[in-house]
């Protein structure tokens, strides 16, 4: 095989390694919920972090300001209402847990359809 492939490959390794233990050390991780089309779908990860004990954020968004508010249980999130992008969002009138507020996030997950060269997220929504 090809020398550059296998060093590439092993540089992969490496990153995913590396991106899955900051996954077991977050503690407050935020998770931007995927669109109904077109992107990574984050639904069974919010599952996973809700399972495994973690603080789970997703975005709450007005006309000039986005929240990360905290998803208590799997319950919880399967019963939020859908926004007009047909995203589950909890309610304006719903008080939250706000990770901007209190502890911060320890990690962030975004799914995209594209991403730019400085990593900037192409496509679709507020993020």
């Amino acid at each position: 095989m090809n020398t550059a492939i296998v060093s590439l490959k092993r540089q992969l390794r490496k990153d995913m390694a590396s991106r899955l233990e900051k996954l077991s050390n977050a503690k407050n991780v935020s998770v931007y919920i995927s669109m109904p089309t077109g992107e990574v779908i984050t639904t069974n990860i919010i599952h996973h972090l809700l399972r495994s004990g973690k603080n789970c954020f997703i975005p709450r968004c007005t006309k000039t300001h986005m929240d990360m508010v905290k998803i208590n249980s799997i319950e919880d999130f399967n019963s939020l209402p859908v926004n007009k992008w047909k995203i589950p969002e909890p309610p304006l009138d719903q008080d939250r847990e706000n990770a901007l507020e209190t502890e911060g996030l320890d990690l962030i997950l975004m799914p995209g359809v594209a991403f730019d060269q400085n990593r900037n997220r192409i496509g679709h929504g507020k993020g």
